[in-house]
């Protein structure tokens, strides 16, 4: 029989905010009186939090969850959006009464699921450096100690905390087609074994060399995901094509979750280019990507623009290149212009840190028009055909050429959107 079956947790509002303050506060009571903690020696200890303080926490990206008991809130948790795929975890908190019956665990693994719903990566938490007991139950439950820092304004020393999104990095296909085979090596980086597909033409073995493409996956795929829709689309050109392996997350691809960006960069590419018949120069290395893994690839073009001389983007989901205000996503096309306008007339799209896309096309503009081919495609069912046309009018406004292609009839359906347009 299941103990917990009339327990649950959920997002709670600002209206319930007395409630969960006076959770916060009673849970974290025990914590200051087992170390000393008084209003005077610590007063932002968490058993002192006022309702004020914690209505300022309240704003976008912040998402406070309750945990019930047969109706009544026994224990509390906070989420908080930082950006680039990292949550930071806060107010972690049972009643006294209520623990030591593993609803903490379950609170954790509500925690980590919905980071992961989110698209997330990491998850970040401070606590007591010298809670050795906390310390050891955040690690039992896959956390890392990852630093200290004294935080003078609580007096304390604080210890840093992290757990990042467990990843697969081998994924052979069940069956694969003809000519594209399933490999793996040895990343120092990642510290195991990763595993990609590549395709080799026919007549390979004749000692002839190759262009090379590196493709990346969408969210929720891997090295052996695409290689179906992808097929037809690697006989029509006659070169290497190296399906890489991002794991599954919307920012998998560039080091939050694991070095996946320095890993495909640095020790893939090198890898490839020493074991197979490449032409191993930027003139004829490509790269492309689909839905995630297309942003992600206009990404690693304008930014290594000493390594690839093209960038192909299937359905890129833009949206995590464009400040989240603008709410591109399931927007008509048609209000495309309208958006792309309001844009160019703030400063916020040029987020440097978190929607750094945009930053380098434009901070690089020169560069790109003159060494990089562009090749933006999109269905014209997509719910992000808005965030694709605001990149071709971005692109268009700083002179970048480029190809941008809307297949007819197509939605998020990669084999369509390649090897469609492909040949039109």
């Amino acid at each position: 029989m299941n103990k917990y079956k009339d327990e649950m947790l959920m997002p709670v509002t600002a209206e319930q905010l007395p409630v969960y303050a006076n959770v916060i506060r009673r849970s974290f009571d025990t914590v200051a009186t087992d170390f000393g903690l008084t209003y005077e020696n610590c007063p932002y200890h968490p058993s002192f939090i006022t309702e004020d303080q914690l209505a300022d926490k309240i704003k976008d990206g912040y998402y406070p969850f309750g945990y019930y008991s047969n109706g009544e809130m026994i224990g509390f948790v906070s989420l908080t959006d930082t950006g680039g795929g990292v949550f930071e975890m806060n107010k972690v908190c049972i009643l006294p009464e209520h623990r030591h019956g593993g609803r903490g665990k379950k609170l954790l693994d509500f925690c980590k699921e919905t980071v992961v719903k989110m698209g997330g990566a990491k998850i970040k938490i401070d606590l007591m450096e010298n809670n050795i007991v906390l310390k050891n139950w955040y690690a039992a439950n896959g956390f890392v100690h990852s630093g200290t820092v004294y935080y003078e304004k609580i007096n304390l020393l604080v210890g840093l905390m992290e757990w990042r999104i467990p990843m697969n990095f081998v994924n052979p296909p069940h069956t694969a087609p003809e000519n594209i085979f399933h490999k793996t090596f040895y990343s120092s980086l990642i510290g195991c074994e990763v595993g990609y597909c590549v395709y080799l033409p026919p007549g390979y073995k004749n000692g002839r060399r190759y262009p090379v493409n590196y493709h990346l996956h969408g969210y929720t795929g891997h090295e052996s995901s695409e290689i179906w829709a992808l097929h037809k689309m690697c006989a029509s050109r006659g070169a290497i094509n190296i399906f890489t392996n991002g794991t599954s997350t919307n920012f998998a691809y560039c080091n939050i979750a694991a070095p996946v960006e320095d890993m495909i960069i640095t020790e893939l590419i090198p890898h490839i280019d020493a074991v197979y018949n490449t032409l191993p120069d930027r003139n004829n290395r490509s790269i492309s990507g689909f839905s995630m893994g297309g942003n992600v690839a206009f990404v690693y073009a304008v930014k290594y623009l000493k390594l690839f001389s093209s960038v192909t983007a299937y359905a890129a989901t833009f949206h995590h290149s464009i400040h989240s205000s603008y709410g591109v996503v399931h927007t008509p096309a048609e209000q495309a212009a309208k958006i792309f306008a309001q844009m160019m007339s703030e400063e916020k799209y040029l987020d440097k840190e978190n929607k750094v896309l945009m930053y380098l096309i434009k901070s690089q503009a020169g560069e790109i028009k003159n060494n990089l081919t562009i090749d933006v495609r999109i269905g014209s069912e997509e719910i992000i055909l808005c965030e694709n046309e605001i990149m071709h009018m971005y692109l268009d406004s700083l002179d970048i050429p480029h190809k941008y292609t809307v297949v007819k009839g197509a939605g998020h359906e990669l084999e369509k959107i390649a090897f469609v347009s492909e040949n039109t």
